[in-house]
């Protein structure tokens, strides 16, 4: 459980200070910007996310400019209270921010939503137990204002410590004790069976622009939009280790299917994931027939999550369909993790000839396997190499090979854009001092660093049938149609290859 709660500047001077629980005082900020702050001032890397001092405990996380921080005095998981601070960060940074993609939380953004951010603690942490983060809900219970600040904007702080602004705050104390907690009774008394939240959503959907009764927890009433969108995401992140024999040590894909609602009313969506080729036939055969693999072919998925506007109860794992009525705005839809993907975008192949004792010579080849029609961008290629000068580096590549940049430690292979179904090859020459650098840098030397960006790819071997949007009776007669936008990119976690 956690005993307080504080928010500092870059300065150490305290934003936010809450205490759930007896046990500390609010003077303990003053030994967390001590022993951190202030030692930290030169420094910006972090040794520990965790400080003990005596029977109090410190755990931390830094966002930017600010310091968020959890006191503790019992056995707590750290690995939960710090998973709560990332996810109070993630929660604030879509309240209060337009942009919550890329942005981040300033001073001035904190200041201007003083009264807003206790209010969240509040409904978040009940006598230090964390509660329910989700951004939806917190945005349907609050009732202070929100004031949005735009991703690169610092606007102008409100007194936080006026008579006006502490009239401010207890008026909102005082409404939170009536209105919030009723407003939290009907959400948790709406958390039925996915069944029943469906049905009571086709119902509200039936009555004019979505605003009758019948709500749910992560969406709320009374939504139109004149121009109904809805954009959906799938963003892979590959892993990936290769042995300096060839043999795969972790090869796996962690995907986020992200979805942005713009629907009016109470949508019922549904969409069907297929299995596609693999990444070694030509572009023309990985589309298979989708009837046919519809019937016997699973979604081999472990570890996968939903949000819980996913009706599991309709969700059919063997055809691969998942019906679910969106959040307004953006929101995770599902996260998952498939073990030995069959794609790889690429594979590296690489010869290391040290027998010179004052020489060794690389040659590296770089073969991409999507498909043609899709190009990889910001592809860079970290080749570790003993610590020596620059001078002493000879390398090139082939044509259009890219950019190679000489580092004291390391050569950087880079390409802006790199084609699919296409191989480059460079080669460098390192001459040494001695025969014992070489051979510290054989026993200590790191493997080969791909980092990449692919859009329109999809490393999972999985892609979407369809995306289907239920036309509410609103929708209907205004005759609106909604527009459905579909977007795949791969990119890097950690693809590595042992020399």
């Amino acid at each position: 459980m956690i005993t307080g709660l504080f928010v500092f500047n870059q300065k150490g001077e305290v934003l936010i200070s809450k205490l759930f629980r007896e046990g500390i005082k609010r003077n303990v900020s003053e030994v967390f910007r001590i022993q951190v702050i202030a030692s930290t001032e030169n420094s910006s890397n972090i040794k520990s996310p965790i400080l003990t001092l005596g029977s109090t405990t410190f755990m931390y996380i830094r966002h930017k400019s600010l310091w968020f921080v959890a006191v503790t005095r019992s056995n707590v998981d750290a690995s939960l209270v710090l998973e709560f601070l990332y996810k109070l960060v993630d929660s604030l940074k879509e309240l209060i921010l337009e942009d919550s993609i890329g942005g981040y939380l300033t001073e001035s953004s904190i200041k201007n939503n003083f009264c807003l951010i206790y209010e969240i603690l509040d409904l978040t942490v009940d006598f230090g137990y964390i509660q329910n983060l989700s951004a939806v809900d917190l945005r349907n219970a609050v009732i202070s204002p929100i004031h949005t600040s735009k991703k690169a904007e610092d606007p102008t702080p409100i007194p936080s410590g006026t008579a006006a602004g502490l009239k401010s705050r207890a008026s909102v104390l005082k409404k939170r004790t009536t209105v919030g907690s009723s407003k939290l009774l009907s959400m948790i008394g709406a958390n039925g069976s996915a069944s029943k939240l469906n049905n009571s959503a086709k119902s509200s959907a039936n009555n004019s622009r979505g605003g009758g009764p019948g709500g749910l927890p992560w969406r709320k009433t009374g939504i139109y939009y004149k121009k109904q969108e809805i954009y959906l995401d799938v963003i892979e992140e590959v892993n990936l280790l290769i042995s300096s024999d060839g043999n795969k040590l972790k090869s796996l894909v962690e995907g986020t299917i992200k979805i942005n609602s713009k629907l009016s009313g109470m949508p019922v969506c549904s969409l069907k994931l297929v299995k596609v080729g693999g990444g070694d036939d030509d572009p023309e055969d990985e589309i298979d027939n989708y009837n046919s693999l519809s019937g016997h072919s699973r979604f081999l998925v472990k570890n996968c999550n939903f949000h819980q506007c996913v009706n599991l109860q309709e969700t059919d794992q063997i055809d691969n369909t998942i019906s679910f009525i969106p959040p307004d705005g953006v929101c995770e839809l599902a996260k998952f993790r498939i073990d030995n993907p069959p794609d790889l975008p690429f594979v590296i192949l690489h010869d290391i000839d040290d027998s010179d004792p004052s020489t060794i010579i690389y040659d590296i080849e770089l073969t991409s396997k999507f498909p043609r029609t899709t190009k990889g961008e910001d592809v860079i290629l970290k080749i570790p190499i003993p610590l020596v000068d620059s001078k002493d580096v000879r390398a090139q590549s082939d044509a259009g090979g890219g950019k190679i940049k000489v580092l004291n430690n390391e050569i950087q292979w880079s390409f802006k854009k790199f084609p699919g179904r296409s191989k480059a090859k460079m080669s460098a020459v390192v001459k040494i001092g001695t025969s014992k650098l070489a051979e510290s840098f054989q026993k200590t030397s790191s493997p080969l660093s791909l980092s990449f960006s692919i859009e329109g790819y999809s490393s999972s071997g999985w892609s979407l049938a369809y995306l289907h949007v239920d036309e509410t009776t609103d929708q209907q007669r205004d005759g609106s149609h909604a527009m459905k936008w579909v977007k795949y990119t791969t990119k890097s976690k950690g693809y590595d290859f042992r020399m």
